[in-house]
């Protein structure tokens, strides 16, 4: 006889169990989430007129490489030396996206000082980053008398330098690498050494010797480096230009002249042009900005003219025809014509760039016509070469 199963059993193990789950460990707490922005990078302090510009790049993650929702920047200025975090002078505090690059000016020190900037993230703050020491310089003059003109090739800007710029100082080069000096005892003298002659190729072993004058057939000609270019050296001083239409931004690196010309505004274009004078840029001290100034892009340039104008005379008509002017953006041609000994007049303007035309005026005796060609500015083309026709 087989004995019954206990139906105590199953109670008194989950009674065990659930004792021992009671009497366990609790979990490790998760860590703090931390909330403190890395510092603010790139600061850049320049001196412009009467105003110091700082420049910032604000951070895009935590000290943890977690994203940053929206943060506070706070401009800081302090004494030239000592402990920066307890005497520093708050400038101005406000919001910035990650990863947001911010110009701001304030009034410039009349004596030696550092700027710094700080990340705020609610009431987390960013390590102090790197100090800017900044001195006051003298502020210099802009330049004067900036003019703006529309030519065919761009806007032509003209200006006069300020006072003591001119003549400009020569940027100073780079100094070449001087020649090692001659090992003690050697007997190397101001005169070069003669340069050994080549020696005649060779053949690989097994070949038919090579004839002179020809290279081996296993040689191969040793590959030459090409010296990287120089980079141009930046001027001590200059004129820096600046286009002003939306936000200002350095239309021209800056340059040693009175006059330049901008290729890139297109018809139809309002650019505006301010500019400031360099006394220096490391550091960057340079005057206000002048008055902008604006002009009105205009397509002045003329067409190409047309060629080949041939002509047949009809019953009741003159018919013309020519080869189209090669410029892209002609928008239709005229046609002059000059009767006996007449001024030279307009005939006909086509509809559209046609190339072929129709002329009913038949009065007796010789006449001239040319053709000219109209683009979508209204600049009319050099005349066509003169065709010449007498009507019976």
């Amino acid at each position: 006889m087989r004995p019954r199963p206990s139906r105590a059993l199953p109670l008194v193990l989950g009674l065990a169990l659930g004792a021992d789950i009671a009497c366990g460990k609790r979990a490790d707490p998760l860590a703090p989430y931390v909330k403190t922005p890395q510092p603010a990078a790139g600061l850049d302090v320049s001196q412009v007129g009467d105003e110091v510009e700082i420049r910032i790049v604000a951070p895009r993650a935590t000290t943890e490489s977690r994203p940053l929702p929206v943060i506070q920047l706070e401009w800081l200025q302090g004494p030239p030396t000592g402990d920066f975090a307890r005497t520093a002078v708050s400038l101005l505090r406000e919001d910035v996206a990650p990863g947001e690059a911010r110009i701001k000016r304030f009034p410039r020190p009349t004596t030696e000082v550092r700027f710094g900037v700080r990340a705020i993230n609610g009431k987390a703050r960013s390590a102090q980053g790197g100090l800017f020491p900044f001195k006051p310089a003298p502020v210099p003059s802009p330049p004067t008398l900036l003019q703006a003109t529309n030519t065919a090739s761009g806007i032509e800007l003209r200006w006069q330098n300020p006072a003591g710029s001119e003549p400009w100082p020569a940027p100073s080069a780079s100094p070449s690498p001087s020649p090692a000096p001659p090992a003690p005892g050697s007997t190397a003298g101001p005169f070069p050494s003669p340069t050994p002659a080549p020696s005649p190729p060779t053949a690989p072993e097994g070949a038919p010797p090579v004839p002179p004058g020809q290279a081996s057939p296993a040689s191969s000609p040793r590959p030459t480096s090409t010296p990287s270019p120089t980079p141009a050296p930046t001027p001590p001083t200059g004129i820096r230009i600046f286009r002003t239409d939306g936000a200002p931004r350095l239309a021209r690196e800056p340059i040693q002249a009175s006059s330049w010309l901008d290729p890139l505004p297109k018809p139809g274009e309002r650019p505006c042009y301010a500019l400031r004078y360099a006394a220096s840029f490391k550091p960057l001290v340079e005057s206000a900005p002048t008055e902008p100034v604006c002009v009105e892009v205009k397509d002045i340039a003329a067409p190409e003219p047309p060629s080949r104008l041939v002509g047949d005379i009809g019953t009741t008509f003159v018919e013309l025809s020519w080869v189209a002017s090669p410029s892209t953006d002609v928008a239709f041609y005229r046609i002059y014509r000059a009767l006996d000994a007449a001024t030279r007049t307009l005939a006909i303007e086509t509809q559209g760039p046609v190339l072929r035309m129709r002329d009913p005026n038949m009065a007796r005796g010789p006449r001239a016509y040319d053709v000219v060609a109209v683009d979508k500015g209204g600049n009319e083309s050099a005349p066509s070469p003169v065709l010449k026709l007498v009507l019976p």
